[in-house]
C-alpha cells in the first residue's frame, strides 16, 4: 500500500511540474519587469464586444442567461398571426424582445426569417401573405436598430405547415413568421 501511494502521488507532482514551472516563471518575469509599461497588457488595450464579454463572464448582469440546452446552435423566435393579416399583433412582443436581445448579443450572425400562412385561396395570395409576414418582423428589428444587411426574407405559404390543416384548411399554428438567428 505505501509503494502504490508513492507511485501515485510521484505520477501527480510529475504531472503538476509544468504548470509550477510556468507560475514561478510568470511570477518572476512580472517582478522583473514591473516598472517596464510596454511589457505589460491589459484587457484595455482592445475593444471587447458584449457577445465575447459574455462568453467569458456569464454570470454578469449584463448577460442573458444561457438557455438550458443552449449549445450555440440556431436559434428560432416564432411570432403567430391572425388570419389573413400581416400586422403583428401586441401580444408577440415578448418574443420579438427575445429575438432582438440575441441579434444585439451576436452583432454577426445572420438573420433568416421565413413568413408562413395557413391555408387559405390559391399559392399566389399564399405567398404573397407569408412575404408580408416576414417584412413586418423584418421591419420591427430594423426599427429596433438591427442592420438590414443581416437579415434575408423569405415567403413559404402554405407548403410548410406545423400541423396539418383541420376544418376548412385553418390553423393557428401556421399563420406564423420564423425568425432563425444562426449563432456560431
Amino acid at each position: 500500500m505505501p509503494r502504490q501511494l508513492l507511485q501515485w502521488s510521484g505520477s501527480c507532482l510529475r504531472s503538476l511540474l509544468p504548470a509550477f514551472m510556468l507560475l514561478f516563471l510568470a511570477s518572476t518575469a512580472q517582478a522583473a519587469g514591473s516598472n517596464d509599461a510596454a511589457a505589460h497588457v491589459d484587457s484595455t488595450d482592445r475593444p471587447v464586444d458584449l457577445a465575447t464579454y459574455c462568453r467569458y463572464f456569464r454570470t454578469s448582469p449584463y448577460c442573458a442567461p444561457k438557455l438550458s440546452g443552449d449549445d450555440g446552435g440556431p436559434r428560432l423566435y416564432v411570432i403567430y398571426f391572425d388570419p389573413e393579416d400581416s400586422a403583428i399583433r401586441p401580444g408577440e412582443e415578448a418574443m420579438l424582445r427575445s429575438a432582438l436581445a440575441a441579434a444585439k448579443l451576436e452583432t454577426r450572425a445572420p438573420i433568416a426569417i421565413t413568413g408562413h400562412t395557413d391555408r387559405l385561396g390559391n399559392e399566389e395570395e399564399a405567398i404573397d401573405l407569408s412575404v408580408r409576414r416576414a417584412a413586418a418582423v423584418s421591419d420591427w428589428l430594423i426599427e429596433e436598430g438591427i442592420e438590414r444587411e443581416r437579415i434575408s426574407l423569405s415567403g413559404a405559404g402554405y407548403s410548410r405547415p406545423l400541423l396539418p390543416a383541420r376544418d376548412g384548411g385553418k390553423e393557428n399554428l401556421n399563420r406564423r413568421a420564423e425568425i432563425i438567428l444562426d449563432i456560431f
